[in-house]
């Protein structure tokens, strides 16, 4: 990821050397000079190698009550890794909302709290929205996740957006 907060790639704009390492690129490499450097970012920023991540950093236990990893009766792992910053329907691909920093390990039940929680707290962000913009002409609520500016004007992600 060119723009990550991890920096893991400080050389992405330095032609003919590794993005991570700045080793001189060889043969028909084109980004990284081994397997090892494409690996880090990769680690970084890929849903299932993050979640793995996750679950060894927080010690294989629930971050809020501690409950060990089990396994339900379809021999599933009880534990799920949290988004903190919810991806709300963004999907799950590679990118920097996979950094471990942004990433928590729960048992179901707390997922679920934890999910719910989010939700509530989106649509009483939407209820408050309209009660406080919604009778101006033209205005629609924002997104689930967030007011933005997706066309550089100056105003809210709005439907009266050019």
């Amino acid at each position: 990821m060119k723009d990550c907060s991890l920096n893991l790639t400080p050389f992405a704009d330095t032609p003919g050397v590794c993005d991570h390492c700045g080793n001189p690129l060889t043969g028909r490499r084109k980004r990284w000079c081994s397997d090892a450097c494409s690996m880090v970012d990769f680690l970084a920023h890929d849903w299932n190698a993050a979640r793995k991540a996750a679950k060894k950093r927080d010690g294989y236990k629930c971050v809020t009550c501690g409950r060990p990893d089990d396994v339900d009766q379809n021999l599933r792992s009880i534990l799920e890794v949290n988004h903190i910053e919810p991806r709300v329907g963004r999907g799950y691909g590679a990118g920097c909302h996979n950094h471990l920093e942004n990433l928590e390990t729960l048992c179901h039940d707390c997922h679920v709290k934890v999910t719910k929680s989010q939700a509530d707290a989106r649509r009483a962000a939407q209820a408050e929205w309209v009660a406080t913009r919604g009778r101006l002409a033209n205005a629609h609520p924002p997104t689930l996740w967030e007011d933005q500016d997706i066309a550089g004007t100056g105003s809210l992600n709005t439907k009266d957006t050019p």
